[in-house]
């Protein structure tokens, strides 16, 4: 049986590495067992903080087709910026060009991709024939881009929302009428898309108009094909681990000055406790916090590493660390939540976001603490050391929800019942 095709609009796809593009690398992976095979738009090599070239490893024979673009972060890369690390993608001059261009370019400057892309996707369509059209946000200006795709060619048309839009904490919105717009793009895509799709329950909430029918709850996963063997090792220290990025959403400081605080009530815990950070820096002065708290001998700060080798580190710890602070309204949960989640090990999640709280209240060895409560962290800290390691065999839960195929199988459902 000839297997349906689906055109995978996506910016950012490996090699560029975090969460959101392993969404999209594992969805493609895993349609032809649904049926579908994938074809994907994206750019090519951009100015980025993290490259993992580990994740082209999922993608398999799944057609890849990369184009020119307008706007900076491509720009910056063809002009010799290219050997430029991480730090290049938090540099001033980068990030004063993109707040200018922002303030003129709605919903954001990805929308300078659409040119080129709509050039190619001519040809594509007459090679391929496409039965629907996904595209997957942020940038949220993909969505625009699938919506012209699905009008010009007459095809379904699925928008995959990984982040909030408007109001979101990653939208650039200086003034009441980008605020007004981008409310007003918003309600236009999600009218008029056959199918959306939310990674939380709380950002389709925010999306929601009056045809609720189309709405779904995909989360974000796990493979378990990505998790390697743990290292034996002698146990002479309880290891905690804390993947991912360092970021204001995700700022260390309470996990700190917690420390800290346990260490001066037992500090025979200085030689029993280790905390890893493994990831990018994008606050750029984490190791000078860590020595200004006098945690040198505890805290090991390790740079950005593929996600094959950062789950490692997950594997072999005792206990992992989540933290994650947003306002009220924000609705976001880390990628890596579910990662720690596949890895069945003690979670000490610090935060005050109220969707995270509420997925991590099912899960068997997550431990909230609000975030800012130094002494309950501290405390809770303490306790994870006395805590079972067999939780997850304990209460025997079941984690297809957020297993990757499985994953797959439900948006292969909601494909099948759009060109229906």
């Amino acid at each position: 049986m000839k297997k349906k095709t689906l055109l995978i609009i996506a910016y950012y796809f490996p090699p560029v590495g975090m969460s959101g593009t392993q969404r999209v690398a594992k969805f493609a992976k895993y349609l032809p067992e649904n049926g579908w095979q994938a074809v994907v738009l994206t750019v090519k090599p951009i100015l980025y903080f993290s490259l993992d070239k580990s994740l082209l490893q999922d993608i398999g024979d799944t057609p890849v087709i990369r184009t020119e673009s307008l706007d900076p972060q491509r720009i910056l890369y063809r002009f010799g910026k290219r050997k430029k690390t991480a730090a290049a993608g938090r540099s001033a001059g980068l990030l004063n060009l993109n707040k200018v261009l922002s303030f003129f370019c709605l919903p954001d400057l990805k929308r300078l991709w659409h040119l080129h892309a709509m050039q190619v996707v001519r040809k594509l369509h007459k090679q391929y024939r496409f039965d629907a059209v996904f595209s997957t946000s942020p940038p949220h200006s993909v969505h625009l881009l699938a919506r012209h795709i699905s009008g010009k060619y007459q095809i379904p048309w699925i928008a995959d929302f990984r982040d909030s839009w408007s109001g979101g904490v990653v939208v650039q919105e200086p003034t009441w009428f980008h605020r007004y717009m981008n409310k007003r793009l918003q309600r236009s895509v999600v009218k008029r898309a056959d199918a959306v799709i939310g990674v939380t329950t709380g950002i389709i909430d925010q999306l929601l108009l009056d045809n609720e029918k189309k709405f779904y709850y995909i989360p974000n996963g796990f493979d378990p094909d990505d998790y390697p063997k743990a290292n034996r090792r002698a146990k002479r220290q309880v290891v905690f681990c804390h993947c991912g990025s360092v970021t204001k959403f995700s700022h260390p400081g309470p996990l700190l000055e917690a420390i800290q605080l346990l260490l001066k009530r037992k500090p025979d815990l200085k030689t029993i406790l280790l905390f890893q950070f493994v990831g990018y820096d994008a606050l750029g002065n984490f190791r000078d916090m860590v020595r200004q708290f006098g945690l040198d001998q505890v805290v090991q700060v390790i740079s950005y590493k593929s996600h094959r080798q950062a789950l490692q580190y997950v594997v072999d710890a005792d206990a992992l660390v989540l933290i994650a602070r947003g306002r009220k309204e924000d609705r976001f949960i880390p990628g890596k939540t579910y990662e720690y989640i596949g890895a069945q090990k003690n979670i000490l999640a610090i935060t005050d976001v109220a969707e995270i709280r509420q997925l991590l209240s099912a899960i068997p060895g997550a431990t909230r603490v609000a975030y800012g409560d130094a002494e309950k962290i501290a405390e809770t800290i303490e306790f994870i050391l006395t805590k079972s390691k067999d939780l997850y065999l304990e209460n025997n839960i079941d984690l297809s929800l957020y297993n990757r195929r499985h994953q797959t199988a439900e948006l292969a459902a909601v494909l099948d019942s759009v060109i229906r």
